[in-house]
């Protein structure tokens, strides 16, 4: 049996614990735990990914439980983090776990 297949819902909690990375944020109007990440254009440059050059932006990795969302967020929805307006440019779920790319305009 794999590690993949040996991981319950209950061991979910264990990456998001709240005494190593994760904090409570307001994830889309949803109090919970999450680990946030900025990362920069380089990243994206050197991912292949399509940069908006001359925009002012903010580009977030947002990591949560898949059940503690109403619903999975969709490319182009706005999505707001502890206040904050972003667009959605991707989610991904693996084993419960979302991992939401967004980005805001700060111009």
């Amino acid at each position: 049996m794999t590690m993949h297949e040996q991981i319950t819902g209950a061991d979910l909690g264990v990456f998001l614990d709240l005494d190593d990375f994760a904090e409570i944020h307001d994830v889309n109007g949803v109090k919970c735990r999450a680990i946030l990440q900025n990362y920069s254009v380089a990243d994206e440059l050197s991912s292949g990914q399509t940069v908006h050059f001359g925009l002012y932006n903010t580009l977030l990795l947002v990591n949560c439980l898949a059940q503690d969302l109403p619903e999975i967020p969709a490319y182009g929805q706005t999505f707001r983090v502890d206040g904050k307006l972003y667009m959605v440019q991707d989610c991904a779920a693996a084993m419960g776990i979302l991992t939401i790319k967004l980005e805001a305009n700060d111009r």
